[in-house]
């Protein structure tokens, strides 16, 4: 069945493995299990699940206090890092996998002087490329999903010296800004596609103060589906589990830090286990790792990040 990939920021790097089988009760807790990890610790990275080539893709972050420009794969048993050019070392960008083109995309983030990128990128599994510098206007912690029915990259949201409320699409050649409505300005949120009911789905951010509400884009506006279920909070990781037909939520922070698993099955949420990964530090991401594989998540445990990055300025990266 497929598995979820996703990033958090506890030393030392490690990573960990979720089992959590279809045949499993929706109340009963899933079991965490420990793998072996390669890149260095690090916050503020990307990564998105490559299905043409079974393989996730990482990029960048803040480690050992700078940023960093590293590509590595995670095949489903080691990581490998690629010798190859491409993004300037940043941190606070996006990625997300068009299956249509084949290639990650990659969007924003910010370089070693703090100062917001507006590059787009992608990896076509040998190299990187630069597809464009026009767009959105260059930020940080934004999201990014893909929606493999319409055949775009779906960006939201974001935070350079305001935050944002706009929704823009990239469909391989340009950028179409779609929206201005929906959501409210915010950044530190997360998001996934639903292909079951074909509707990306955002979960919470930062916005001057900590969202909990969830909103459904379908392509046309966006819908209010729920004000409950995970408390408000930013930094969060969401995927969705293709296998069971559910938004999974890992962890997140408002002031604490959680360590909570939560599923979105489109009209309400459920709390799944309070066990599992370390909740002493922000959770950047999660991704599917192949849908051969017998366990439902993976996660790689990386370096606390300055808790200036949640709140007022996100100055931090």
């Amino acid at each position: 069945m497929d598995r979820l990939i996703f990033r958090t920021l506890v030393l030392p790097a490690t990573a960990l493995a979720v089992t959590c089988s279809p045949e499993r009760a929706i109340a009963q807790a899933c079991a965490w299990g420990e793998r072996t990890p390669n890149p260095a610790a690090r916050n503020g990275h990307a990564m998105a699940y490559d299905g043409g080539r079974a393989t996730t893709i990482l990029f960048g972050g803040y480690a050992a206090y700078d940023r960093n420009g590293e590509t590595w794969e995670w095949d489903g048993q080691s990581w490998s890092k690629l010798a190859v050019a491409g993004p300037s070392a940043r941190a606070g960008h996006a990625m997300a996998y068009d299956a249509q083109r084949g290639v990650v995309v990659l969007f924003g983030g910010s370089d070693a002087s703090y100062d917001d990128n507006g590059e787009t990128w992608e990896w076509d599994g040998t190299s990187w490329v630069l597809r464009a510098t026009s767009g959105p206007t260059p930020r940080r912690r934004h999201a990014m999903a893909y929606d493999s029915a319409r055949g775009v990259t779906v960006l939201f949201g974001g935070y350079n010296t305001h935050y944002s409320s706009e929704t823009w699409e990239w469909d391989g050649t340009a950028w179409t800004l779609r929206s201005t409505d929906g959501p409210s300005a915010r950044a530190g949120h997360a998001m996934t596609y639903d292909a079951t009911r074909g509707v990306t789905v955002l979960f919470g951010g930062y916005g001057g103060e900590y969202s909990g509400d969830t909103w459904e884009w379908d392509g046309t506006a966006w819908a209010l589906r729920n004000t409950g279920g995970p408390a408000p909070r930013s930094s969060h990781a969401f995927a969705f589990d293709s296998a069971r037909g559910v938004s999974v939520l890992f962890g997140g922070y408002d002031g604490q830090y959680y360590g909570d698993t939560w599923e979105w099955d489109g009209a309400s949420w459920t709390f799944r286990a309070a066990a599992g990964p370390s909740d002493t530090a922000p959770h950047w991401c999660m991704t599917r790792a192949g849908p051969s594989r017998s366990s439902l998540a993976e996660m790689t445990r990386t370096a606390p990040m300055p808790k200036r990055g949640h709140s007022t300025g996100m100055k931090g990266w």
